[in-house]
């Protein structure tokens, strides 16, 4: 009998093993799992409220406003694992008796693989819901000026959180791109030192740098003639936008797209954040053009002018033009990777913890509480087959939060 699995520690050093891998993870915010710990069923899907938002009333006279609420929403469809076996002939003359070898090769692997999907799916979720772009699609970063610095005015301009914790993941070729003008940025010793000794950045334009492998690669959609996307009728607001277009257009979730004289509005002051970059969103699906016309689902939503939560300086103007991954040239059709600038309150994940099985053998879970991630091990013997079954199950969710506003898609080689 293999009683290493049975212990609690070894289930939380899995656990730890799979919180300490989550290099995109452990950047979105993870407050909302609290919701599964409630004594009756939640649901798949969570709803979460973003607090209302106040405009100035001018002069004496009372002048009571609308309360106006909106909200996002959290949705727990992420469910995968890891599964093996071994029948009774093998475990009594194959399996490895020693602990230690057992821990490294059937709970640390299956756990390290878990951690990396995770991380995985994390990094496509942030890069295809991000709105805001830096740096060309398809080339890596020549200096800081056009990659992390504007990155960083952006998320200022859109009234990010300006607390120590906003993280520039980016793919290894990024670093080593950006690695050649460190230290014509950097005056500290300290990071200077990191960058010879470990090939990292370090701390630049208020963020930490890290290297992921689990950045997400996208390739653009393809427009046959670039300047015949336009809008489709003056003054839309909302999560979708009507275009012009050529019949057969593909726009590929994730797809980044700035409007023509439609430029951001601060959050708080609702004035125009620049001169020089225009309001951009990112397309939730993938569409295809059936005729010169289309409709596009987007975020972040675009709120003009007199709504509380105004986020642009004007509504668009008909046959406006649409640019696709601005900052890049000839982007259509054009791939590369796509790392991201982030604050946790970009966007949600929420780790739920799943029913343990009865009267089996092994079954244990931890939940980690800072993430909220959880992995849950069972062990059954099944006797018709006359084998072990050993599963590792995790599940969890994301959702949408302030993507306008603290977060930018650091587009790349």
């Amino acid at each position: 009998m293999n009683s290493f699995l049975t212990t609690d520690w070894l289930s939380m050093e899995a656990l730890d093993l799979l919180t300490n891998s989550l290099e995109v993870t452990s950047h979105l915010y993870s407050g909302f799992s609290k919701e599964y710990q409630r004594p009756f069923a939640v649901g798949e899907t969570i709803r979460v409220e973003y607090p209302p938002k106040w405009l100035i009333r001018n002069g004496i006279d009372y002048d009571p406003q609308g309360i106006a609420e909106i909200n996002t929403s959290i949705t727990c469809n992420q469910v995968f694992g890891v599964d093996y076996e071994w029948n009774d002939i093998e475990q009594v003359l194959s399996l490895e008796k020693d602990d230690t070898r057992q821990t490294n090769f059937y709970i640390k692997g299956p756990i390290a693989q878990i951690a990396q999907e995770w991380d995985i799916r994390s990094a496509q979720f942030a890069a295809q819901y991000s709105s805001m772009v830096a740096g060309t699609l398809g080339t890596d970063p020549v200096s800081f000026a056009v990659f992390s610095n504007l990155a960083e005015q952006k998320l200022f301009e859109m009234a990010c959180p300006s607390e120590e914790q906003k993280a520039m993941i980016i793919t290894p070729s990024q670093n080593t791109a950006l690695l050649g003008t460190v230290t014509n940025v950097f005056n500290p010793a300290d990071e200077i030192s990191r960058e010879f000794k470990k090939g990292i950045i370090g701390m630049q334009a208020g963020m930490t740098f890290y290297r992921s492998m689990s950045i997400y690669r996208h390739t653009a959609g393809v427009w046959a003639v670039a300047n015949a996307v336009t809008v489709n009728a003056a003054g839309q607001s909302g999560s979708s936008l009507d275009i012009n277009c050529t019949n057969g257009d593909t726009f590929k979730k994730g797809d980044k797209i700035g409007i023509a004289a439609v430029y951001n509005a601060n959050p708080m002051t609702r004035a125009r954040t620049t001169t020089a970059y225009t309001f951009s969103f990112t397309v939730t699906a993938d569409v295809t053009a059936t005729a010169a016309t289309a409709t596009l689902p987007i975020s972040p939503p675009i709120y003009g002018p007199g709504s509380p939560y105004q986020n642009v300086d004007a509504l668009p103007a008909d046959t406006a033009l649409l640019t696709l991954w601005p900052g890049t040239t000839a982007p259509s059709g054009k791939s590369g990777s796509v790392g991201v600038a982030i604050h946790p309150w970009a966007f949600g994940i929420v780790g739920v913890p799943l029913d343990l099985p009865k009267n089996q053998q092994i079954a244990r879970q931890q939940r980690d509480q800072e993430t909220g991630m959880s992995i849950r091990m069972v062990r059954a013997w099944d006797p018709v087959q006359s084998r072990y079954v050993n599963r590792f199950d995790t599940l969890g969710g994301y959702g949408v939060l302030y993507n306008g506003n603290c977060c930018v898609a650091m587009a790349g080689a």
